[in-house]
């Protein structure tokens, strides 16, 4: 009976550990399933709220994003920042390789910066363009080509997406950055205008 006993235990041991590689290996291959589905391509669209003293108007804008920046490159133009300043940041950011564009009508923005961090029930998406995006008259989108305020040479947009492929988020069209709290980051500094706010952010799926 003993004997027994001992080899029915065998068994469910050898049963459970089987059980356990599975549900291991499962959930390995889709948490790589899930990564690499983020690492792009990506596009997002979003309904922009453009607002002034004289002007109030709405632009519909795509962010398309073919990948993300690598955590190297990223790394140097945050060292950038931090010894050399916005200037040597804008440089950097200038000298990076291109991994999506921002759109609007006809018109686009190359990005140069793109990073995704989690967040509970989502992540947070954060792009930079290499020159600021321009808006014509008293805030209606329009040519890039228009002059941008003196030091602001880039625009950043932050994304707040659940895991749906929902959300919202804010653009400064010409802004000055700084490091991020955690310094591996970047975020606004200074604003030359008012941030415009993204509402009905959606992830297109294709």
């Amino acid at each position: 009976m003993d004997s027994q006993r001992r080899s029915r235990s065998k068994r469910a041991a050898a049963i459970a550990a089987a059980l356990s590689l599975v549900f291991t290996t499962a959930s390995a291959d889709q948490s790589k399933y899930q990564h690499k589905r983020k690492r792009g391509p990506e596009t997002f669209s979003a309904t922009a709220r453009i607002q002034t003293a004289a002007f109030l108007a709405t632009a519909y804008i795509r962010v398309r994003l073919d990948g993300y920046t690598p955590a190297r490159d990223q790394q140097t133009m945050v060292a950038a920042l931090t010894t050399g300043g916005y200037d040597a940041f804008l440089i950097a950011l200038r000298q990076a390789r291109a991994v999506g564009y921002v759109e609007i009508r006809d018109e686009r923005w190359t990005v140069r910066w793109a990073s995704q961090q989690p967040t509970l029930g989502g992540r947070r998406i954060v792009v930079a363009t290499d020159r600021p995006v321009a808006f014509v008259g008293a805030g209606a989108p329009g040519r890039g080509d228009a002059k941008p305020q003196d030091g602001y040479g880039l625009a950043l947009i932050e994304l707040q997406m659940d895991d749906i492929g929902m959300g919202e988020g804010t653009m400064a069209p010409a802004a000055r950055i700084a490091s991020s709290a955690d310094g591996k980051g970047i975020r606004v500094d200074q604003y030359a205008d008012q941030p415009i706010q993204l509402k009905s952010v959606i992830k297109v799926i294709p």
